[in-house]
């Protein structure tokens, strides 16, 4: 029994060695779980500390970004909005992206004259100084490059870029930026171009380029950025042109008023002169024929062939002083204007011309005649009126033409002559009375431009369009009338 007890005890003893060995490595191996699952969460939460430290610097990289571009465009904003000339802005502007933006070193301002057409360089900056040894005509080169890309953005008013290996892609930028093909393009972006757009017309392109290897590439982001410095750019270029045609208007309006007051005061002393010498000589002689009659009279002369004789002198003063009148009421409006129309007063007037000044003049008259509505005729009147006074004060002219020309929708009138001529690119033409007859004309929607060449004459050209009211009237051509 005792024997029995004892193996009992011991396989007892035995059992419970094994199940607290068994106890412990189940201890063992859920501590291990949990220190394991602990760690995996201290990791797991360094990860998400580090990717929210990285999103918070991307975040704040970004904003720093926009705080440099709201900056820059406060700077631009402010610069165009100061009352500066045109090459003022665009050297301004120019000079401030150069400096703010770190992928451009090089860059220019093209424009489109308005009078010509040619897309030239207007604003340049980074190109003239030698920069990490480049050679002068790698730097030539590389502006050569920028200029032409600026020239094809203007024409096709598209942004464009100018990658490394020469290839030229349109800005897409409605596409994401990994689906670009400026982005997807292997070789980076080297020069980008975009349009200078003022009411919805292509004024000129924006070039900015990389003229050095050592800048971070061009991204879609900084192109959208150049569009919108585009877009400022173009509307202050715009109201800078406006200002300036406002100052030459206002010039050219203060020329003409000095010019109408000279006019004014020419016409009233040559009224002043011809009456005097003319007309006041006559009545100062009819004044002494009367008296010297009424003297006569006095003293019961009987000599009636001597006072017939006075009478007959002093109605010739009298009808020779009206006739000078008429003739300077006529100079100042003629009434055959108003009675026969334009045609029939300026043939009337280019005959007086001749028999006044001695030069041979022609009227030519082209289309069937119309009466205009009085301004238009007016108007003509007085440009062809200063052109031939022009013509006997300046031209030393042996011969003049005056041609008036009608056509189914404009009315033209020339005055040639085979005078001395001038340069007209060179010289000055506010004293031949040119401003004031383009103002006429440009009152009625027409223009007047003056062709001469020194030595071969000079043609004044004047063309206005006919009024609505006479645009439906049929139109037959017919011979040249030569008066």
């Amino acid at each position: 029994v005792q024997l029995f007890r004892g193996v009992m005890a011991a396989v007892l003893a035995i059992f419970m060695i094994r199940a607290l060995n068994a106890f412990d490595i189940e201890n063992e191996r859920r501590l291990e779980t949990s220190n394991q699952a602990r760690l995996d969460a201290q990791a797991n939460a360094l990860e998400t500390e580090r990717r929210i430290s990285r999103e918070r610097q991307r975040l704040n990289a970004e904003l720093r970004q926009t705080a440099r571009e709201l900056g820059l465009m406060l700077e631009l904003s402010n610069l165009l909005a100061r009352p500066l000339a045109l090459q003022d802005r665009l050297d301004g502007v120019l000079q401030r992206l150069l400096h703010s933006l770190a992928f451009t070193n090089a860059g220019l301002i093209l424009l489109r004259s308005r009078s010509s057409g040619e897309i030239d360089v207007r604003a340049a900056g980074g190109y003239d100084q030698a920069q990490d040894g480049q050679a002068g005509d790698l730097r030539s080169e590389r502006r050569q490059q920028a200029e032409d890309l600026g020239r094809q953005c203007a024409l096709m008013g598209s942004a464009l870029c100018l990658h490394a290996d020469g290839e030229i892609l349109e800005v897409q930028l409605q596409q994401a930026s990994e689906e670009a093909p400026c982005q997807r393009h292997p070789s980076p972006i080297v020069v980008v171009a975009v349009p200078l757009v003022s009411r919805v017309q292509v004024i000129g392109s924006l070039v900015l380029a990389q003229s050095t290897g050592n800048r971070q590439p061009m991204t879609l982001d900084d192109i959208e950025l150049l569009l919108a410095v585009a877009q400022q750019l173009g509307l202050s270029i715009e109201n800078a042109r406006l200002a300036q045609d406002a100052q030459e208007r206002e010039r050219v309006l203060a020329d003409l008023l000095h010019q109408v007051v000279e006019a004014q005061e020419a016409e009233r002393q040559r009224i002043a002169r011809e009456l005097h010498d003319a007309t006041g000589q006559a009545l100062t002689a009819i004044a002494l024929g009367l008296r010297g009659m009424e003297t006569q009279l006095e003293r019961g002369t009987s000599d009636t062939a001597m006072l017939s004789s006075n009478v007959r002198e002093i109605k010739s003063f009298s009808t020779n002083a009206l006739g000078e009148l008429r003739q300077i009421i006529s100079d100042l409006r003629p009434p055959i204007l108003d009675d026969m129309g334009l045609a029939a007063a300026l043939k009337w007037y280019v005959q007086g011309f001749e028999g006044r000044r001695g030069i041979a003049g022609t009227f030519v008259l082209e289309g069937a005649p119309l009466r205009l509505p009085s301004e238009f005729e007016t108007v003509l009147f007085r440009i062809a009126q200063e052109s031939l006074t022009n013509v006997a004060k300046h031209a030393e002219a042996s011969a003049v033409t005056v041609l008036l020309r009608f056509t189914p929708g404009t009315v033209s009138l020339l005055v040639e002559d085979d005078g001395r001529g001038f340069d007209a690119n060179t010289r000055g033409l506010g004293g031949w009375g040119l401003l004031g007859m383009q103002e006429r004309a440009s009152l009625l929607g027409g223009q007047c431009r003056v062709d001469s060449t020194a030595g071969e004459g000079t043609r004044v050209w004047t063309t206005v369009p006919l009024p609505a009211e006479l645009l439906e009237m049929n139109y037959d051509t017919s011979k040249p009338v030569v008066g």
